[in-house]
């Protein structure tokens, strides 16, 4: 059996891309952010709604970010799970602590970085979220470019390989 070139197959981007419109049901604990979401169309505009809900969280004029909203919505209302802090004098100038919440071991170092910006959990809690949670992860695929996942597709499919050689 040959290898794919790319990870994501011509009929899925062309299928992902071809929808005016995109609902999958957002599996987490109750919540008025948590949707299901609903992406759809409007006239000239694209409209975030909770399914079975007709008031409109939002109107946006491009797809992309109506898309990319449905996304986070259900993320940005959590927990935050990580934050860094300085440690003085640790292993090799790495002085700061990646901390996290994991399961039962509550809040605690999982690894270590040479710097410490207050910006760097804000976006791992978003990609956590994303894999994590389906939906917002398709919400945010159908978002891309399709020479975006293509690309990515193809990286994707480089990495497998190369992992399995």
């Amino acid at each position: 059996m040959s290898e794919p070139a790319n990870a994501f197959s011509p009929a899925f981007l062309e299928m992902i891309h071809q929808a005016d419109w995109f609902e999958y049901p957002v599996s987490l604990e109750a919540g008025r952010w948590n949707g299901p979401w609903i992406v759809e169309p409007q006239g000239e505009h694209w409209r975030v709604r909770r399914e079975g809900d007709a008031k409109i969280e939002a109107q946006l004029e491009r797809r992309e970010t109506a898309l990319m909203l449905a996304a986070i919505l259900p993320l940005a209302f959590l927990d935050p799970i990580y934050d860094v802090r300085q440690e003085p004098e640790k292993e090799q100038g790495l002085g700061w602590s990646l901390m996290s919440t994991w399961g039962d071991r509550g809040f605690c170092s999982i690894g270590r970085l040479d710097y410490g910006h207050d910006e760097i959990p804000i976006p791992l809690h978003v990609a956590h979220g994303l894999l994590t949670h389906p939906a917002s992860l398709a919400f945010l695929l159908q978002a891309a470019p399709p020479e975006v996942l293509a690309q990515a597709g193809e990286i994707v499919a480089r990495r497998c390989q190369a992992r399995r050689a």
